[in-house]
């Protein structure tokens, strides 16, 4: 059940879809429609998540050189509507578009094991000083919390 501020707050701000406007749905500021529009990658390299037309343990670069890390999990692909989200919170400081994202990332099955440690790309002084904030801590830190009983590093 929810507490009586956050029923209030959905009256008063409803969810709204960011990328056309229609009522939002599940929690999300998506509405049904663009939520079925996300490019899913379903079928990718095991090692670094690269799409692939069928699912493999290795893609070829991933043949060629294997990474240092022993599995990848990507579950969206940068196309078209995730792209939009994605330019309006790295580049725009749309925060809403981050909790978006986050929460969409958060509520995909993780099909690898969770991982013992999580270490976001440093991002530089000066980039950040441009943006004011760090955008992958700002997404990480939710997906981190919900790795439950998980003990590690953010």
């Amino acid at each position: 059940m929810d507490a009586p501020w956050q029923q209030l707050q959905r009256l008063l701000l409803p969810w709204r879809c960011l990328l056309c406007d229609a009522a939002g749905r599940d929690g999300i500021d998506l509405c049904a429609g663009c939520i079925d529009e996300l490019p899913r990658n379903h079928s990718s390299c095991a090692r670094c998540a690269l799409p692939l037309p069928l699912p493999a343990a290795l893609c070829g670069e991933c043949q060629r050189r294997i990474p240092p890390w022993d599995a990848a999990w990507a579950p969206f692909r940068y196309l078209w509507p995730l792209d939009r989200l994605e330019s309006r919170f790295k580049f725009g400081a749309d925060l809403a578009a981050g909790r978006c994202l986050s929460t969409l990332w958060q509520r995909e099955p993780m099909p690898v094991e969770r991982p013992e440690l999580i270490v976001p790309v440093p991002l530089h002084r000066a980039r950040l000083r441009q943006r004011g904030y760090n955008q992958v801590s700002v997404t990480m830190k939710k997906r981190y919390v919900s790795l439950q009983g998980k003990q590690g590093l953010f």
